[in-house]
């Protein structure tokens, strides 16, 4: 350990506490910034860990560091094995960031140099443990380092990575480190006389010049974000328009309808097309898939509806002129569907099905939950036809109406919510109104999920009350 300095060595050790108290704010706000937007961080942890443990390191190397702690020879030692051990770490850390940054460098340079460097570090720490040799392997590191440095300027100066304003500023970075970083190796291996330590300042320039680039890639990825961010919120909003505002005003039935989309739009759908001669229908429909492209197809199935709904009547009617209308429209997606015909003059219901879970009807009667079942084909598969079949109906009565998203709700252990739990939870709470019966339902649910927030698909859930 040094017992004194001279001027020289004063001004450059404040220099160097300077530059690694710089390097490590930029580390600890790189990584603070990665907690908090780990969506559009891609850059900012691998950054981050690169300028901490390089200030670190450049820290516990400084000579008034070294005489203010002092301390035996032993300690000497330990001080030394700690600043290689970091020297080792950071090369991976300095590859992974680059691969992140330029991609995988000219012909591969920066990708083969990371699986190199994540092999190297880890045996080159354990071999410090050896007696007798505890740097064996700092001259390798200084040569996977020059080589670093090396295939980061040859892929700025061969290729075009992109950013063009924020890799100018690494252009330059890269060059001044190169500059130093290839003298301050050389030197350390023997091979140049290079009597004052200023790698440092070389290292600072570059990193200074990547903490712009990274926030330049990051505010690109916030942008492109929030422009995502925006479109899907207009997307909902012309989603919401699509499905009705309210529920029909009908003298014998009582509907109830209840929405949770997955994300933030979705591709379930129902309606209520009305003939206005006393007769009501509802459409409950499941478009395959997620997101933007499921809520496209919804929105045409929307449209195909109201262009159709003279025949909503006759449910089968109905469900077969979809089936015609959208016919090879759909892209390879496909789309389930029920339909219930709601007449105020006659004491049944009439359905219709294509591919989608059959509905259930509760008898007040007898109190028992059956399935109407029957149907056809999903659409979309090709062009069908569709029966309409009927049953009768009583006061006190329900039909439930259901997407798959209802039963396919997972738990913790990745267990389905299931028919049974459903039907069972349906039935013991078959004598509240309509509306708290859904809410119990979707209820259920969530304490089956587990989570507060969110299904694992979307949720679509209608009940008609039988006044």
């Amino acid at each position: 350990m040094p017992t004194q300095v001279s001027e020289l060595a004063l001004g450059r050790g404040l220099i160097e506490l300077a530059a690694a108290a710089f390097l490590a704010s930029l580390g600890l706000a790189s990584i603070a910034l990665f907690a908090l937007r780990r969506r559009s961080a891609d850059l900012t942890l691998s950054y981050g860990g690169f300028a901490l443990l390089y200030a670190v390191r450049l820290a516990i190397g400084n000579e008034l560091v070294q005489l203010a702690l002092g301390g035996s020879e032993q300690f000497e030692q330990f001080w030394d094995a700690l600043d290689s051990g970091l020297t080792y770490l950071i090369l991976p850390l300095a590859t992974w960031f680059s691969r992140g940054l330029l991609g995988p460098g000219w012909r591969g340079s920066l990708d083969w140099l990371h699986r190199v460097a994540r092999v190297f570090a880890p045996v080159a720490i354990a071999g410090m443990a050896v007696p007798g040799v505890p740097f064996w392997t700092l001259r390798v590191n200084n040569m996977l380092v020059l080589g670093m440095l090396a295939a980061v300027g040859i892929t700025l100066v061969r290729t075009n990575p992109g950013g063009v304003g924020s890799m100018r500023v690494v252009r330059a970075g890269t060059a001044v480190v190169i500059l130093l970083g290839v003298a301050e190796n050389l030197r350390a291996m023997g091979l140049l006389p290079w009597p004052m330590r200023i790698e440092f300042i070389g290292m600072t320039t570059f990193l200074t010049s990547l903490a712009f680039a990274v926030a330049d890639r990051f505010l690109q990825a916030e942008g492109r974000l929030a422009a995502v961010e925006r479109e899907l919120a207009t997307a909902r909003r012309i989603q919401e328009r699509i499905l009705p505002e309210r529920v029909p005003d009908l003298r014998r039935f009582r509907i109830t309808a209840r929405y949770v989309p997955m994300t933030e739009v979705a591709g379930d759908f129902y309606d209520f097309p009305s003939t206005g001669d006393g007769r009501a229908a509802v459409l409950v429909a499941d478009v395959s898939g997620h997101g933007v492209p499921a809520a496209l197809i919804a929105s045409m199935v929307k449209i195909a509806t109201a262009s159709h709904r003279d025949n909503a009547a006759d449910p089968g009617a109905l469900l077969t002129s979809l089936s015609q209308s959208l016919d090879g429209q759909l892209g390879g997606q496909f789309v389930t569907a029920v339909c219930l015909s709601l007449d105020e003059g006659a004491n049944e219901i009439a359905w219709s099905i294509a591919g989608h879970p059959p509905p259930l009807r509760w008898s007040a009667a007898d109190r028992r939950l059956t399935s109407l079942d029957g149907g056809g084909i999903l659409i979309g598969l090709m062009s069908a036809s569709y029966a309409t079949q009927r049953t009768a109906v009583a006061p006190g009565d329900r039909v439930i109406v259901y997407t798959d998203g209802v039963l396919e709700v997972t738990n913790a252990a990745g267990e389905f919510f299931g028919d049974d739990r459903f039907h069972q939870v349906i039935a013991e709470h078959a004598d509240r109104p309509s509306a708290d019966l859904a809410d119990t339902i979707l209820g259920e649910m969530r304490v089956w999920r587990g989570k507060a927030h969110g299904f694992d698909d979307d949720v679509t859930l209608v009940i008609v009350e039988v006044q």
